[in-house]
Parts: C-alpha cells; sequence; structure tokens
C-alpha cells in the first residue's frame, strides 16, 4: 500500500516537472519565434534620449544609433551632431533652407530615406535643404520651445510644422503630464514609480522578455481581464473615453468647455510660433495630419471595440461625433489668426488607408509620408515660398 502511495506520488511529481519542462520549452520557442519575426513591443534602444532643461524639450542623444522596434517595421535610428534624426548640416547653408518641426509623424515610423523630410528634399533636386527637427511626443508647446531656443539657429528660411489632430490637441494642458520625465536604466519611462518591486518585474520583462508582450495580449483578449491588467499597471488604459463619451472626445459635434480649452490650449502655441517667424523674417507653414481615424472611423471600431456591435457604433459615431471636427476648428483657428496652413485629409483619403498608415500603431507609411510630402511641395511651389 505504502509503495503504491510511493508511486503514485512519485509519478505525480514526474507529471508536474514534465509539464514544467514543456512549458519552459515552448516558451523559449515562443520568445525564439517573436525575436525572429520581430513581433513584440514598440520599443527604443536604451539611451535614445535626454531631457533637456534649458530648451524644455525631450531630445534624442547627438550620434544616436540605435534600433526602433514596432510590430509592423523595425527601423534605424540615428541622430546627428545636434541630435536630430537627420544628415549632418552646418548652421548656416547657401541654399535655401526648410525645417520640418513635429511629433513622431515629422520623426517618420520609416526608413530614414522615407521619411516626410528626405523625400520633400529629393523632390527639390538638391537645391533645398530640409532639416528634420521632428521627435517623439512632441506637441505643440515642445514644437513652440524647440523652434524659438534651436530651430532658428539654424537660419531657416521656412519652417514647416507637422500638426497631429489626435493627441496633439489631447496632451497639449500642462496638468496632463510631468514636466521632467523619468529615465530608468537609460529607458524613458515616464511618470512611474522606479523602486517599486512590479515596476523592477515589468522593466525586466519588457527589455528582457520580448514575448511578454504577446503574452499581455492574449490575456487582455479574455473577457473582463484587461480591467484588471489597468489595476496592476501592467497595461495601459484603452483611450475608449476619448472617444465614446461626447463631454471628453475632440470629435464632439458639440464641444464640451474642457475640451475646447484643450483645443484654444493647443492652437494659441502656433500664434506664438508665428510671432516668432514673423519677427525674424521666417515664412511658417502649419501642416495638418489626420488620425487614421478621422479617415476611417470604422478602423476605431475594429481595433479597440471588436466586442462591440459593429452597426451600433457606427450609428452612435454618426449621431453623437465629427471624426473631421479637429479639421474644421483648426482650420477655423488658422484662418482667423493668418498662420498658412496645409490640409493633407483629402489627399491621404484618397487612398487605401493600409497602404498610407500602419494598421497597428497608426503612423504614416513610406507612401502616406510621400503624399504629405508632395502636398507641401505643391503649397510652397504655388504660393511663391519656394
Amino acid at each position: 500500500m505504502r509503495r503504491t502511495k510511493r508511486a503514485q506520488r512519485n509519478r505525480l511529481i514526474g507529471n508536474v516537472v514534465l509539464l514544467f519542462v514543456t512549458l519552459l520549452i515552448c516558451m523559449l520557442l515562443i520568445e525564439l519565434g517573436v525575436r525572429m519575426i520581430g513581433y513584440y513591443l514598440p520599443q527604443s534602444t536604451p539611451y535614445m534620449s535626454y531631457y533637456d532643461a534649458d530648451v524644455g524639450v525631450i531630445r534624442m542623444t547627438p550620434n544616436y544609433d540605435g534600433k526602433q522596434h514596432t510590430l509592423e517595421h523595425p527601423f534605424a535610428v540615428h541622430s546627428n551632431k545636434y541630435g536630430f534624426r537627420d544628415v549632418d548640416r552646418n548652421l548656416t547653408s547657401t541654399k535655401t533652407r526648410i525645417i520640418l518641426v513635429g511629433d513622431s509623424f515629422a520623426f517618420g515610423y520609416v526608413d530614414f530615406e522615407d521619411t516626410i523630410s528626405q523625400q520633400l528634399e529629393r523632390m527639390y533636386g538638391g537645391e533645398v535643404e530640409v532639416l528634420n527637427m521632428g521627435y517623439y511626443g512632441y506637441e505643440p508647446r515642445e514644437y513652440y520651445r524647440l523652434i524659438e531656443n534651436v530651430a532658428v539657429n539654424f537660419n531657416p528660411d521656412i519652417i514647416v510644422n507637422t500638426f497631429f489632430l489626435g493627441n496633439d490637441i489631447r496632451m497639449t494642458n500642462d496638468s496632463m503630464r510631468n514636466e521632467i520625465p523619468t529615465y530608468y536604466k537609460g529607458y524613458l519611462v515616464g511618470d512611474q514609480n522606479t523602486d517599486s518591486a512590479l515596476f523592477k518585474l515589468k522593466f525586466f520583462l519588457r527589455v528582457h522578455v520580448k514575448s511578454t508582450f504577446l503574452y499581455k495580449n492574449i490575456i487582455a483578449s479574455i473577457p473582463g481581464m484587461q480591467p484588471v491588467l489597468e489595476k496592476l499597471g501592467i497595461s495601459a488604459p484603452l483611450q475608449r473615453d476619448g472617444y465614446l463619451v461626447p463631454e471628453k472626445s475632440i470629435y464632439a459635434n458639440n464641444l464640451s468647455t474642457e475640451i475646447s480649452k484643450q483645443y484654444d490650449y493647443s492652437l494659441s502655441y502656433f500664434s506664438r510660433i508665428q510671432d516668432i517667424a514673423t519677427e525674424q523674417d521666417i515664412d511658417y507653414v502649419v501642416v495638418m495630419i489626420p488620425s487614421k481615424f478621422t479617415i476611417d472611423p470604422e478602423q476605431y471600431i475594429m481595433q479597440y471595440l471588436p466586442d462591440k456591435d459593429f452597426n451600433a457604433m457606427n450609428l452612435f459615431f454618426a449621431s453623437h461625433l465629427d471624426f473631421r471636427k479637429p479639421h474644421k476648428v483648426s482650420a477655423a483657428y488658422f484662418k482667423e489668426n493668418n498662420i498658412r496652413y496645409v490640409d493633407t485629409l483629402p489627399e491621404l483619403s484618397q487612398r487605401e488607408i493600409e497602404e498610407t498608415y500602419w494598421v497597428i500603431d497608426g503612423h504614416l507609411t513610406a507612401e502616406g509620408n510621400r503624399i504629405v510630402a508632395q502636398k507641401i511641395y505643391k503649397y510652397l511651389s504655388e504660393e511663391a515660398i519656394v
């Protein structure tokens, strides 16, 4: 009897060990597969950026070489001696000089030669220089600070300022983010308690275990688990309220007082930049870049609300929201304040959205950048600016 129990116990222990080893081997194979195909959390390599306290913005480290990992198109990142994703330039030039300022759309989620700045420069056949000073996470406040303190020192003839009509409006309010960012072991980690054990575990998994992203997505797909992941700080809250609650939406047919203030706050920075440009005899042009949801609202339903009734959500959007609201409000402001602007929505709307926007992260593809560069080129020519 004792031998039977001992044998059963040993068999149970053996099965548990076998199961553990099998799971470990499967996880190692999944990790290897994830690394081979590049399907892991969008992430920069460490020491890519630093906080420039003199300017008040995050900047890329000068002479940096690394790689930006995305789910769809990993690409190499190099900065010049000034810390911009651009070739080395002199402070002055005998050629006409355009400086492109903006956020990640100007920076480019593509190979360097496919960025807006490089495609635009090639259109001029070497007669015009186009410097790229765009960077991740910038917004109108950062555009203003960078132009006032840095861009003007490069003696531009023209400043072209991309304006993403999404988080460029929602994120500008000073109360929505810390002034000085937090770094941990060279990585920009935002406003987090880097001393907590949970943070250190999450950091280790994110940096060293690439398949963590896959497991997190699988768990999040289980009904009821997304709020649990959010509470644990493992997953960022989905930005549903910004669209589904009209009082919090930049796309609401009737903007709330809070959102109207965000619009006013964001757009006021372009007037400040216009004043700097006028004072220094620089032509200034704002380029409005739409969210992919503006072009095709159904993309939002498919990406963020797969569990919702598709037709019902379309009816909700149609009755409560206007995804072209940011364009209407911004265009009216620019006209009223005599700020030159270019709206790329008509051109981008003419193409299949999969051709112009990355499906998952929503940035412009090489073709989307080409369309924007072509629109800028055409506008500057028609207005006799270049």
